[in-house]
């Protein structure tokens, strides 16, 4: 649980979220240089009236003070004897009061707060004052946090600390006063190093000495060394290695103290102008005495930095040797200029974090001392418990190496190596190995059975039989379960992959010595079948489809020839079921169509020879609610809507008999949120009932398996998905409010998967989509900054998904949608630059997601969608033209659909119109405006209802006239 906020500083009253959303618009109003008037939202809001006024003080004040210092340029340089800022000289400005202080420049900001240097003007002394923005006020965790910062960073006092010296609030606004450090970050000088690196790779040979630079702009020398490329190496790893004793010293003071700082890096590492190292910004810190602004299973920090213990959420084993393997990470940088755990995105880091050592930094640089490179991989081990056992002996260990004594780090050997593997992945590699052993054995008693099965006696052959059962279901357990259990476990992927092969190698084996055995002929059938479940989930789809088909064949075959009709029909009804849930996702919506019609033909008539089998009632509810599925991407709602409400009726049976079967009410729940997006399209209070009964039922089982953390996460995540359908229900009905505190109910939920399961990646997606609905309810109440701000959170994952997973085309195009959205917004807001910008870039990734996957209609119809809003833009802006280019590339989408082509006419034609000026392009784009219009008419579209909702341009009206 959360704790609440410490009383160091006064926490503001913006526990309600619905307040802040009013008081953010505020504040962008007044950015924007058009305030929003106090009384006319105080009215629109009557019950937040009386607070609305009291904070809009407040907000002005906040305004006034940073009004003209957020912008300041920093300097290009800064000398020794410099007062400037380690960001730049302040800008000339009026004075800013906040409090005691006067602002000056802002010098820096991040998630946890902006920071501008100030005068205290009672004591007439330069200091750092960091602010909350105020739009994260309504945030617990962003205010718990700040709070911490603020007390942990007070209660250390070490020369190696920056310290605090006040600390306040004034009209809501938070605020703490810490010493001024005139100088540069450590990420900065890794910075300039690696752009000196590079601007005189040229010009010499090998590595030699070193700089550490401060800049922000460009390269500029810092006092502490010579330059890099001039001297001695060894002057350079020396230095590194002092300030590896500044920090980790100050570091074990603090975790004496009871402080675990958490996010160590390169720029929470402040360099003076007298070469000192101070640590800075703890807001991550943990504190002993108050370690609950952490939830358990956070993920907290900066990703490349990050201890495996931290990346993968275990708060709980997160102590001082965290801070240790960052400031080892970090070092590592400094050393090498490259990072110590390298990727081009969050999964590709994961997997270097949490399985990858790093490349030894002599590797990279033979000029690195040995010793030293020994010290920096001692604090980076995996396992906490080879890393240094305090912070002070990492630093006692840099002072022999600077001493030239033996240091107490010593380099692993190959036996070492492999036993801090295995005890790194202790119960995977003992899993492993039991499966591999348990597959090796049952290869060779396959093969044995197989070859001398001839010349065994019936007893024995029957022996063998058996042995050869239970060899298959260890394999099928092994390969299927514990493939399934693996793909929860963040950075397993490697070896789920392997096993799942190793699993397919069997199989396929099995299948190559058993097809021209009769005896085995349903062996074969089950094989088969196990091969196709195991290629869709290394994303074969193909392949699986073909072992689906196989299976399905043999199979009925084994029917055909039983002297009971009953037998196998299971096995049959499952394998069609396969096979269309895979021809519908490859496009072949008619074929997955018949799929499913024979699959819950042959599950009714199993349930009719055993209607009290539950089981056999789940399958057939499982199959309906698929049918529901395709019937909607067919754009048969009805269909769609029967076969949901088949499912639930089959569903709540059995929830109603076996009111302890979680999974049933579960599965109750999905079916009655999945019916709510078909009535969407029909009857949107129905849809609202429907999702309001998943979520009673959703609610109840996440509170009922608080133990079970994997039934746990998944069922969160569906009430999160529902929170996620509901807002956009109410949102349709014009309940935005009440939407928008649904989307922050799945908001807060996703957010925390995501941290505690960085591996599972449909968190992330849902998470994304999740801040794209927020995003359009804010649109639709007109509060621009607010929607600007959840489809930039959208666009950011969806990009980092897209990177990840290029192939999966299902990413791509919903970042073209959230594109498509901003640029709505941007259109709305008059800047039509922007607009068509957006639109432009939504049109380019959703031609990538339709070509990838040209069956996929849905794809189709939104890329239609952007480039009619993209028409419409260009029109707007004047660019007629090039309205009727977007026009055209539209109607080629729908050769052959009278009621897109209709529209496109329309567009076309109205383009046509503002072409006034120039007669030959007017005639030839009003010549095509003709030819779709006619095409609309011979595609069979309903002109005389089309035209009653949407009339006819008058000048293809006019064209037709004269025609006659």
């Amino acid at each position: 649980m959360i704790s609440e906020p410490s009383q160091t500083l006064n926490p503001c009253v913006l526990d309600d979220r619905e307040l802040a959303d009013v008081l953010d618009r505020y504040l962008a109003s007044l950015e924007e240089g058009a305030p929003l008037d106090v009384g006319i939202l105080a009215a629109e809001h009557p019950r937040l009236a009386d607070d609305i006024r009291a904070f809009a003080a407040s907000v002005e004040m906040l305004h006034e003070a940073t009004q003209g210092v957020r912008a300041a340029k920093p300097a290009k340089k800064v000398g020794a004897n410099s007062t400037a800022p380690f960001a730049g000289e302040p800008s000339p400005v009026g004075a800013k009061r906040l409090g005691d202080f006067e602002l000056g420049a802002e010098i820096g900001r991040g998630g946890m707060g902006i920071v501008y240097e100030a005068m205290q003007i009672s004591l007439h002394r330069k200091v750092a004052l960091k602010v909350l923005p105020f739009a994260a006020m309504w945030d617990h965790k962003q205010l718990a946090r700040f709070q911490n910062e603020a007390q942990a960073a007070a209660q250390l006092h070490h020369p190696n600390i920056v310290p605090v010296f006040a600390v306040g609030e004034e009209r809501g606004v938070h605020f703490y006063a810490m010493q001024f450090i005139a100088g540069r970050s450590l990420d900065q000088v890794v910075r300039a190093l690696r752009y000196e690196e590079e601007s005189s790779s040229s010009e010499r040979a090998g590595h030699a000495v070193s700089t550490l630079v401060a800049q922000t702009t460009e390269p500029s020398a810092h006092p502490l060394l010579s330059s890099r490329h001039t001297g001695s190496h060894t002057e350079y790893c020396e230095a590194i290695a002092r300030l590896g004793i500044q920090a980790a010293t100050a570091l074990h003071h603090a975790h004496q103290c009871g402080v675990i700082h958490r996010d160590i890096k390169p720029s929470n590492l402040l360099l003076d102008d007298q070469q000192k190292l101070w640590i800075t910004d703890f807001g991550l810190a943990r504190i002993a005495n108050n370690p609950g602004v952490t939830m358990t299973g956070d993920v907290v920090g900066t990703l490349r930095y990050m201890s495996p213990e931290q990346a993968g959420g275990i708060q709980l084993v997160v102590d001082a040797r965290t801070d240790i393997y960052s400031l080892g990470a970090t070092l590592y940088e400094l050393l090498t200029l490259q990072p110590a755990c390298p990727g081009e995105d969050r999964q590709e880091v994961l997997r270097a974090i949490s399985e990858k050592e790093p490349i030894p930094p002599r590797v990279i640089n033979a000029g690195i001392p040995h010793d030293l490179e020994t010290i920096v991989l001692g604090a980076m081990t995996k396992s906490r418990e080879d890393r240094y056992a305090s912070a002070e002996k990492l630093a006692e260990d840099l002072s022999r190496f600077l001493e030239g004594k033996p240091t107490l780090a010593r380099r692993p050997t190959l036996r070492d190596r492999s036993a801090k593997w295995i005890r790194r992945h202790r119960v995977l590699v003992s899993l492993a190995a039991i499966f591999l052993v348990v597959l090796a054995a049952v290869s060779t008693t396959s093969a044995l059975l197989l070859v001398r099965e001839q010349g065994r006696t019936q007893a024995a052959l029957q022996s063998a039989e058996e042995n050869l059962q239970q060899a298959r279901q260890v394999v099928d357990r092994f390969g299927n379960q514990f493939s399934r259990e693996l793909a929860l476990l963040p950075g397993s992927e490697p070896l789920r992959q392997a096993v799942l092969g190793d699993t397919l190698a069997y199989y396929e084996k099995f299948i190559a010595r058993a097809t021209d055995d009769p005896a085995l002929k349903q062996q074969l059938a089950a094989t088969h079948f196990q091969v196709g479940t195991i290629a869709s989930r290394l994303g074969d789809r193909l392949r699986a489809e073909e072992s689906f088909r196989t299976a399905h064949e043999l199979f009925s075959g084994l029917s055909e020839a039983s002297p009971s009709l009953q037998e196998f029909q299971q096995e049959r009804a499952t394998c069609l079921n396969n096979l269309a849930l895979l021809t519908s996702a490859r496009g072949d919506l008619e074929l997955a169509r018949e799929h499913y019609t024979a699959a819950i033909g042959l599950q009714n008539s199993i349930l009719s020879a055993e209607p009290s089998d539950r089981a056999s009632r789940r399958l057939l509810a499982e199959m309906l609610t698929n049918q529901g599925f395709l019937e909607r991407l067919r754009g048969d709602l009805p269909s769609a809507r029967r076969s949901f409400t088949a499912a639930i009726e089959k569903l709540d049976s059995i929830a109603t008999q076996s009111p302890e079967d979680t999974n049933a009410k579960h599965d109750l729940a999905l079916a009655l949120n999945n019916r709510s997006f078909v009535e969407q399209e029909t009857d949107w209070k129905a849809s609202r009932t429907s999702c309001e009964q998943a979520q009673v039922l959703l609610e109840e089982l996440v509170d009922q398996t608080e133990t079970n953390p994997t039934s746990h996460a998944s069922w969160r995540s569906d009430l999160a998905l529902c929170y996620n359908n509901l807002g956009a229900i109410l949102g349709h009905l014009g309940e935005d409010t009440t939407a928008v505190k649904k989307y922050r109910q799945a908001i807060e939920i996703q957010e925390q998967l995501v941290r505690q399961f960085a591996g599972v990646v449909q968190y992330r997606n849902d998470l994304a989509l999740t801040w794209n609905n927020l995003g359009q309810s804010c649109a639709r109440r007109e509060e621009t900054a607010m929607a600007v701000a959840a489809y930039d959170h959208a666009q950011e994952i969806l990009a980092e998904l897209v990177g990840d997973f290029p192939h999966d085309v299902r990413y791509r195009s919903s970042l073209a949608g959230v594109l498509n959205n901003r640029a709505m917004v941007a259109e709305l807001a008059g800047d039509l630059p922007s607009a068509l910008a957006n639109y432009e870039a939504a049109i380019a990734e959703q031609r990538i997601a339709l070509e990838e996957n040209p069956a996929q209609r849905e794809f189709r119809e939104f890329l239609s969608k952007h480039y009619f809003n993209y028409g419409r833009t260009l029109r707007t802006a004047g660019r007629p033209a090039e309205a009727a280019s977007a026009a055209l590339q539209r109607r080629n989408l729908w050769p052959a659909e009278g009621e897109h082509l209709y529209h496109i006419a329309c567009e076309l034609a109205e383009a046509a119109e503002q072409l006034g000026d120039e007669p030959g392009e007017q005639a030839r784009v009003m010549s095509e405006a003709l030819k779709t219009f006619e095409a609309a008419q011979l595609a069979g579209a309903d002109i005389e209802r089309l035209r009653r909702q949407h009339p006819l341009p008058e000048s293809i009206s006019a064209s037709q006239e004269e025609q006659l």
